[in-house]
């Protein structure tokens, strides 16, 4: 299913799902989403593994 959207909409390049995954979670993450409910979302059965989805464009707060 994935690779017949990509040839739909001429995608030639290596995105993969999990891309839009991250994607989604930074986005979610930046609109002050909490992490819990990122985590559920994505059905991660750990913080860390969200973790990683969200993606470094986010600043730390000081």
């Amino acid at each position: 299913m994935w690779r017949r959207a990509k040839e739909r909409a001429s995608v030639t390049d290596g995105i993969q799902f999990k891309d839009l995954r991250a994607l989604g979670t930074t986005d979610a993450a930046k609109a002050g989403k909490n992490k819990a409910e990122i985590q559920t979302r994505l059905a991660h059965t750990t913080e860390k593994t969200t973790e990683i989805y969200i993606k470094k464009a986010i600043p730390e707060k000081s």
